[in-house]
Order: C-alpha cells, then sequence, then structure tokens
C-alpha cells in the first residue's frame, strides 16, 4: 500500500501538546513569553474606536466580516520595493498600511492587531497533522505622524518581537494582561490581518 512507503513521523500531535506543557513551561520560556507581552501590551487602548453607524451591542452576535484584498503583480512589485529599500518584509509593509488605515479612521495614536501565526517550530512538524495556529497581538505606535521609514521600523521590530515570542499560547496572554472580557467586544484586539501569499 502507499502508507507502507511513508517514513514515520518524528513525533505525533500528542508529542508537541506534551512538549507544550512541560518544556515550554518548565523552561521559563512561557513565563518570558508572557512577561513580553504584558508589557507589550500594558496600556494599549482596549477598543478599536472605529466609526460605525450603530453602538456597539453587549449582546454581540457571532458574526465577523472580512475584506478581501488582492494585489495585483505590479503594486506587488512595488509593495516589494518599498520593503526592499527599508529593509523589511512585504507582510510588515501591509500590516503598517493596515493599521495606519485603521488609525486614521478610530483617530486613535496606537491599535492593537491580531494576526495568526503557524505555530510550528522546525522542520519536523511540516508532515504533522493537528492544529498548531497561535495568535499574536502586535501593538502599532502610530504617534508623532512618522514618516514611512519611521513607521516601517516601529512595525518590522514589533512583528520581530512578536515571533519571538510566539510560543505563549493567546489564551494565557489573555488572562496574563488582565484584559477586560465582555460580550460586546473581543479581548485584547477587534482587528485581524491574514497574510496569505
Amino acid at each position: 500500500s502507499r502508507e507502507a512507503g511513508l517514513a514515520p513521523l518524528p513525533y505525533q500531535y500528542s508529542d508537541h501538546a506534551r512538549w507544550q506543557r512541560e518544556s515550554l513551561e518548565g523552561s521559563g520560556e512561557l513565563e518570558r513569553g508572557l512577561h513580553y507581552w504584558t508589557e507589550h501590551l500594558r496600556g494599549a487602548p482596549e477598543h478599536l474606536e472605529l466609526p460605525s453607524d450603530r453602538p456597539r451591542r453587549d449582546d454581540r452576535a457571532r458574526r465577523a466580516g472580512y475584506e478581501r484584498f488582492e494585489a495585483d503583480a505590479g503594486l506587488r512589485r512595488g509593495l516589494e520595493d518599498v520593503a526592499g529599500r527599508h529593509g523589511t518584509t512585504l507582510f510588515s509593509v501591509l500590516l503598517a498600511g493596515f493599521g495606519v488605515l485603521l488609525g486614521r479612521l478610530s483617530r486613535q495614536d496606537e491599535v492593537v492587531i491580531g494576526t495568526p501565526v503557524a505555530g510550528r517550530g522546525g522542520d519536523a512538524s511540516e508532515c504533522l497533522i493537528g492544529f498548531f495556529v497561535n495568535t499574536l497581538a502586535l501593538r502599532l505606535d502610530l504617534s508623532g505622524w512618522p514618516d514611512a521609514g519611521g513607521l516601517l521600523s516601529r512595525v518590522s521590530s514589533v512583528v520581530r518581537m512578536g515571533l519571538e515570542h510566539q510560543h505563549a499560547p493567546f489564551e494565557r496572554v489573555v488572562d496574563s494582561v488582565g484584559a477586560s472580557r465582555s460580550l460586546s467586544h473581543t479581548p485584547v484586539f477587534q482587528a485581524m490581518f491574514a497574510w496569505q501569499s
């Protein structure tokens, strides 16, 4: 059979879950990650105050919307050139643009945007079936009307530090930062940026 020719997996999903529970907590990496996120999100705005035609309801429906955006080849090349000139990634350029849009619409100097990360810590997990995704809450500082280079430097730093501390499970981050719970909004952030290339 086809299965007979497959190499055995180096570990199973249950091994990953055990590692996350034991090794991550036992090594102090979880504590370091939670400390980083607590400091990163200290004093961050609890709500993204976008203008709307209705007040925020306490019994919000569990519905979300999304806007799909596809860049044509010319726009993508232009954005990649911007990223290259500023020594950052296309992801950071697009996240910065999204952050500025949200900041201007909400009239806020800081916005917190969630983004999913793969959560797979190495080549060995590539063949493994299981849900590894984690969420990062990236706090963008838009204050002082920075120029493009200044803004991209800020955003790149936030993304880099977020990725360095991505192993702290988001539900633990929410508890660690003491985010208020409400039926009218999600804790920590209310907008996500999902990158699919």
